[in-house]
C-alpha cells in the first residue's frame, strides 16, 4: 500500500503531535511507511492500519513514548559528554599556563636568592 498525499500528511501530523524528538519521529515514520508497503492485507481504514502497526511493532503508544524518552536521554548524554570535554580542554589550557607561571616564578625567586651572595 502506497501512501497518498492526504495519508502522508495525516501520518506526519499524528507523529508530530505525539512525539517531540524529530529523529525518533523520522525513524517511526519510515518504519510505518515501509510496514504499510510490505503488508498485503490491510484494513480499509488507514488510521486502523497505522494503529495496528504501532501496537504490533512498537508495543503501543506507551512504548513509543518510552522509545522517544530513551532516544532523548541518549542524545542528552552524548551532548553532556561533549560539553565536559570542551570545558576540560579549556581548563587544561589554563592549568598549563598557570603551571608555566608558577615554574617561572619559582625559578625567578630561587635565582634571586642564589644570586645574592654576601660580598664582603
Amino acid at each position: 500500500m502506497n501512501l497518498n498525499e492526504q495519508e502522508d500528511r495525516l501520518l506526519r501530523r499524528y507523529l508530530n503531535n505525539t512525539m517531540q524528538y524529530r529523529e525518533t519521529q523520522q525513524e517511526v515514520y519510515d518504519h510505518i511507511v515501509s510496514a504499510l508497503e510490505s503488508r498485503k492485507q490491510l484494513p480499509e481504514d488507514f488510521g486502523e492500519a497505522v494503529t495496528n502497526i504501532i501496537r504490533e511493532d512498537f508495543g503501543g503508544q506507551a512504548k513509543l513514548a518510552k522509545l522517544e524518552k530513551t532516544a532523548r536521554w541518549s542524545a542528552t548524554k552524548s551532548l553532556m559528554k561533549r560539553q565536559i570535554r570542551l570545558v576540560g580542554s579549556y581548563f587544561a589550557g589554563i592549568a598549563l599556563l598557570g603551571s608555566a607561571i608558577c615554574i617561572g616564578l619559582v625559578y625567578w625567586l630561587l635565582s634571586k636568592k642564589w644570586c645574592q651572595r654576601d660580598v664582603v
